[in-house]
């Protein structure tokens, strides 16, 4: 493909491009132009405008060759550029036959725009201010890829491990809304009725494989957020079809804790964990005087670990991840075990590092080959749970309490969060006394 110089007009540089004979019968137009809205006077020698032309002259002939091929070219990117350019001039974008139904002042006022601005003959604004892309024609099949599109920004603060898992639920939650409806719909096309269908279905499986309602309520309402956020973003008008449609019933199970005297006998017992990693056995042993959640503890780094301080502790720190909660972030002291078994990973748990399911997975499959379980519900994430037990037991305030547990606190807030020294004193109270030799 040949190099093309930019070309002037009204000011701007923009690509000026004859239409091909071989295209003349899919492309009415005899000459094509595409501003760069460079100004002449910012860019004189068209240093910056001329590989933009040249991308934009690659896009052109790209699109001729799709209109060869019956497709219409780059209709999602031609409607977004239009619907930021609309956006831009102070417009909602609406397609021509909407704009139509408006009332003629409206119309007039786009066209005053055009006229003042001298872009009359500039067809991406014309086009944009005048409606004249077609609104995508977006089917459930895309309807994940069209939201990852938006949440770019949030995407980008989250590891690689939280990144995953995002995109799995999600994937997994639009595959089940389009098996439910058995068709790959357009969004526009959804009625309350397929709403409904997707309700069914789950119902289906909470009734015949024993799916808890949590599980389909998190589905229901993921496709949900996902269908508002695209529609809003593309002014698709898609209707709510989900709303008000979780199953009633659900019951969010939470597992229980271990008795202290579970903990003291077997958790802490020496030898127990000797066929466990060191890594992993240690998490655990850092788990029960913080009552951290794994991801927590895997994801320490020497920059949030503390332990030459005058209260040795660790920080929960939003690190190149996402925390669960903004309440997750603080400063928790370390005592007996778990400050002992800390000291043997002073740079953290690069094993397990950003791979906190791999660290649960592999513990619980531990805890339950090996009899560490006092029932089959007890997983353990119980031993947070019993860290909690064991600070009501102690009669801790409940502010304090929240915040060692990472907690929303409902109360107002009032004063400066607790000093390491309070929460240290505190822990020191119920910390156990006695802990495997060998860690």
């Amino acid at each position: 493909m040949k190099v093309v110089e930019p070309s002037r007009r009204n000011g701007f540089w923009i690509l000026l491009r004859r239409v091909p004979k071989r295209y003349a019968g899919f492309d009415a137009r005899k000459l094509v132009r595409i501003s760069t809205h460079i100004r002449i006077v910012d860019d004189p020698n068209a240093i910056r405008a001329a590989p933009i032309v040249n991308q934009l002259n690659r896009d052109l002939e790209a699109d001729w060759v799709a209109l060869v091929a019956g497709e219409k070219p780059r209709e999602r990117q031609r409607y977004d550029d239009a619907f930021h350019i609309s956006r831009g001039l102070g417009f909602g974008y609406a397609p021509t036959p909407e704009l139509l139904t408006r009332p003629i002042e409206e119309l007039v006022r786009r066209v005053e725009v055009l006229i003042a601005r001298r872009s009359v003959d500039v067809p991406e604004e014309v086009s944009a201010v005048l409606g004249g892309e077609d609104r995508p024609s977006l089917r459930i099949s895309e309807l994940k890829d069209e939201f990852e599109a938006l949440q770019k920004a949030s995407l980008a603060q989250m590891s690689p491990d939280q990144r995953r898992k995002w995109h799995n639920q999600r994937k997994r939650a639009v595959e089940n809304f389009q098996e439910a409806l058995s068709a790959d719909k357009l969004l526009t096309d959804l009625t309350k009725a397929d709403g409904l269908a997707f309700r069914k279905w789950w119902q289906g499986r909470v009734v015949d494989d024993g799916v808890q309602i949590r599980t389909a309520n998190k589905s229901i309402g993921t496709v949900s957020r996902m269908l508002r956020r695209v529609s809003d973003a593309k002014e698709l008008s898609v209707p709510a079809i989900l709303s008000g449609l979780r199953i009633e019933g659900g019951i969010a199970r939470q597992r229980p804790p271990f008795e202290i005297s579970f903990i003291k006998s077997r958790i802490l017992s020496p030898g127990v964990f000797d066929e466990l990693n060191e890594e992993a056995r240690r998490v655990i042993y850092v788990m029960v005087e913080t009552g951290l959640r794994p991801s927590e503890i895997v994801n320490l780094t020497p920059k949030t670990i503390h332990l030459n301080h005058r209260v040795p502790h660790v920080e929960v720190e939003p690190e190149g991840r996402v925390l669960k909660t903004e309440t997750s972030r603080r400063h928790i002291p370390l005592v007996g075990v778990s400050l002992a078994a800390m000291r043997l990973q002073p740079k953290g748990f690069p094993r397990y590092f950003d791979k906190g399911s791999t660290l649960s997975a592999n513990v619980n499959k531990y805890l339950e080959n090996h009899d560490l379980r006092q029932t089959e519900k007890h997983t353990l994430y119980s031993l947070r749970h019993s860290f909690e037990d064991r600070l009501t037991e102690l009669k801790v305030m409940d502010k304090i309490v929240a915040y060692l547990m990472g907690h929303e606190y409902s109360r107002p807030k009032y004063g400066s969060a607790p000093t390491v020294d309070h929460l240290q004193s505190l822990l020191n109270k119920m910390a156990f006394r006695r802990w495997p030799a060998d860690l």
